[in-house]
């Protein structure tokens, strides 16, 4: 079993990393569908907005117990991330958040950081939302699959980008 630091140390990296690659992935959904998938490009945009919401969210709890290691290791942002994101919001129109960006560029460890049993629950809390959302990516992901398959809806993604494996995530 973790430790209370080891815990919301790991639960802060894992979400502050894939919470941004589904918020990736959904903006190459949406730049990548045409006009007329109307409703999917919708339901693509609630969900990044749902995950930037809750990205946000973790970073603001971030700034001090997370670790110099995920720092060092660029997981959480790039040198380029926020050029990126400026640079496809320009070309595509699809909003995106740079302050979030901005923030976590901005985010240190304290090593004298007092590891809450508070922070432990907004943790648990916000790990049990993370695994919801991504379920709803997730199920996002294989409709689109299974319609680009069915040659029902053309995207200029590859396959590959849906065919994740589908596992169910519980909060526990």
């Amino acid at each position: 079993m973790l430790s209370r630091s080891e815990f919301i140390k790991k639960s802060l990296e894992i979400n502050l990393f894939f919470l941004r690659i589904m918020k990736e992935h959904l903006i190459f959904i949406v730049a990548a569908l045409p006009t007329i998938n109307e409703e999917l490009i919708r339901e693509a945009d609630i969900l990044k907005r749902s995950l930037e919401m809750l990205l946000d969210e973790t970073v603001n709890l971030a700034n001090g117990p997370i670790s110099q290691g995920a720092l060092d290791a660029n997981t959480i942002v790039t040198p380029y991330t926020l050029d990126a994101e400026e640079v496809t919001s320009t070309l595509t129109g699809i909003p995106i958040d740079t302050r979030i960006t901005r923030k976590e560029m901005n985010l240190s460890n304290d090593p004298n950081f007092d590891y809450s049993s508070y922070l432990e629950n907004q943790l648990e809390n916000i790990n049990c939302r993370a695994k919801n959302l991504v379920e709803e990516v997730i199920d996002l992901k294989l409709r689109l699959l299974q319609l680009v398959l069915e040659c029902k809806v053309f995207t200029t993604l590859y396959p590959s980008l849906f065919a994740i494996l589908q596992k169910k995530l519980r909060c526990i």
